[in-house]
């Protein structure tokens, strides 16, 4: 058992906590003014119990090991003294102390939210922004103890006035403020959140503080784990998507959706899909950020409202206590397909149960029937599976089997048909939109792996090509995403010119937007394709330095 004490600049909190974390004699007192009271107050409570060390939470950057506590916080006397040494011999019994936002940090991956994580990062939203860095289920303290310090980040940069904003600068507290300046009165921030759907200056204010929320999560994401693509750009909508994530019994049961998925993001890309999908699908982004400025712009909340609606009538018919192969249907790939094809059964003013009955008979043997020579596992199968084509062709499937199990010929087929049957005209730019992107349930494609083996280097891993992808994705941003050169039979020649400036330390950015200038073709053999990019890239760069 030990004594948990939790300093803060208002107040101090305590309990006795056992080695599961259950509290027990939960407490609190207003924070001392001296060290010496603070010392006294602490000795009070831990003479009153039979515990066997005390545990500090405490602000400012705590060196552990030394038991001093460095930097700057709102109680000044806390800066400089021993306070480990001097309370272990007061008291003749273990102290540890370690900083607050770590201690949550380490509690969560205990106990929480990341106990199934090994490495995570944790944020703190209060009067600043602050948190910690969890690797190995440790405390990354850095060299000068800020690490996890998240609020000294720069997301706001004026290049002509060359004026910047750090990210506590974007805290609850500019709410308060903001709203003061603009009302001329003050109110609470809890208040202000609470009542953000009923005022518009609050509501303002509120979606600005999420906004950089997002912004400064993404951030710390990228520079954590850049192969981890959680959606963090959930902006305006942000509010209606965690309800659904933390409400919906159909993504928890009903689907094969996970709880790692859940912890990830997953869930928040997969709802967000879903929407884009139903109610968007001709303007279709693969990338979540595009996505998410797309919604954030164009979508309303009834379409969210809809999706959720969609959740809770479908939970019935997929249940995976019920029925185990109707729920591994609904897949972090072809989740957002079933609901377009939901979509399109609704509009027919069918009873739900009807498409409960069309699931069950798909995964009893609907599936393996053919349309247009292809079964479902073999369209299913395609490895670019949020490419605009194939998800218009999933779709197109589905209901074509769909309309044939409930007996209505596909001619006479007219709701929203535009929308996901008319599609041969469009399939050659299609079939490109964003097809180099590689989605993180994918798994490593071993043809072009062995094919940058041969070509490059035979020390090339399967994380390697993770990062080819990843840089590829990147410079792709900046060409027409309509060229041939972008097609998927053209991937291993441009992986490996990714591979190839890895090797040889070299950037392709102005080559790569030059040379999709000058070309729009391919040669089929993608070796003799890399040695002719190789090539053009050589001569680029020898044309580069004779201007220079």
């Amino acid at each position: 058992m030990l004594l948990g004490i939790d300093v803060g600049g208002t107040s101090v909190k305590y309990a006795t906590c056992d080695e599961k974390g259950h509290l027990f004699d939960k407490g609190s007192f207003k924070t001392p003014d001296t060290l010496e009271d603070m010392y006294q107050a602490i000795e009070t409570i831990y003479k009153e119990r039979d515990v066997d060390g005390i545990a500090l939470s405490m602000p400012g950057a705590v060196a552990s090991d030394e038991g001093v506590i460095y930097g700057a916080s709102a109680i000044d006397y806390i800066h400089g003294p021993n306070i480990k040494k001097d309370l272990e011999e007061r008291l003749q019994t273990r102290v540890e102390l370690e900083n607050d936002a770590n201690c949550a940090a380490l509690a969560e991956v205990w106990l929480g939210a990341a106990k199934d994580n090994q490495d995570c990062c944790f944020v703190v939203c209060g009067t600043g922004i602050g948190g910690a860095v969890i690797k190995d289920k440790k405390i990354h303290k850095g060299k000068h103890l800020h690490g996890g310090e998240f609020g000294y980040m720069i997301n706001n940069f004026d290049a002509d006035s060359l004026e910047f904003n750090f990210w506590s600068l974007d805290s609850t507290v500019a709410i308060v403020k903001g709203v003061e300046k603009e009302l001329g009165e003050t109110y609470d921030g809890r208040y202000i959140f609470d009542h953000a759907n009923e005022n518009e200056v609050f509501k303002k204010y509120v979606n600005r503080f999420y906004y950089a929320l997002a912004v400064g999560i993404y951030n710390i994401q990228s520079g954590m784990n850049v192969s981890q693509k959680s959606l963090t750009y959930l902006g305006n909508f942000a509010e209606e998507v965690k309800r659904i994530k933390e409400d919906s019994d159909f993504l928890k049961d009903g689907t094969a959706l996970t709880e790692s998925d859940k912890k990830k993001g997953i869930w928040e890309r997969v709802i967000s899909e879903c929407v884009m999908a139903v109610n968007h699908f001709e303007n279709w982004k693969k990338d979540p950020k595009k996505m998410c400025d797309y919604l954030n712009t164009n979508a309303t909340k009834n379409e969210y409202l809809k999706i959720e609606d969609y959740f809770n009538r479908l939970v019935l018919y997929s249940d995976k206590l019920e029925n185990k192969k109707v729920s591994d249907l609904f897949t972090t790939k072809d989740t957002l397909v079933w609901m377009k094809v939901f979509d399109n059964f609704t509009k027919l003013h069918f009873s739900d149960d009807k498409f409960g009955e069309f699931l069950n008979v798909f995964v009893k043997g609907m599936m393996n029937k053919e349309v247009d020579g292809i079964t479902w596992n073999e369209l299913d199968a395609d490895k670019h599976t949020k490419d605009t084509g194939i998800i218009q062709k999933k779709v197109e499937h589905l209901t074509y089997l769909l309309l044939d199990y409930l007996h209505i010929d596909t001619g006479d087929y007219t709701v929203e048909k535009n929308d996901v049957m008319e599609t041969e005209s469009n399939d050659v730019v299609t079939d490109k939109e964003e097809n180099i992107n590689v989605e993180e349930e994918d798994t490593v494609d071993n043809d072009i792996l062995g094919f940058l083996k041969e070509n490059i280097s035979q020390d090339i891993t399967e994380e390697d090509l993770k990062a080819y992808e990843e840089d590829l994705d990147v410079y792709s941003l900046d060409v027409d995403n309509n060229t041939l050169l972008l097609d998927k039979e053209n991937r291993k020649s441009l992986l490996a010119m990714v591979a190839y400036s890895y090797q040889n330390d070299v950037s392709l950015d102005d080559w790569f937007v030059d040379f999709f200038k000058r070309n729009d073709s391919y040669l089929f053999d993608q070796k003799q394709n890399y040695e002719s990019m190789k090539k053009d890239f050589a001569e680029f760069t020898q044309k580069g330095k004779n201007v220079a």
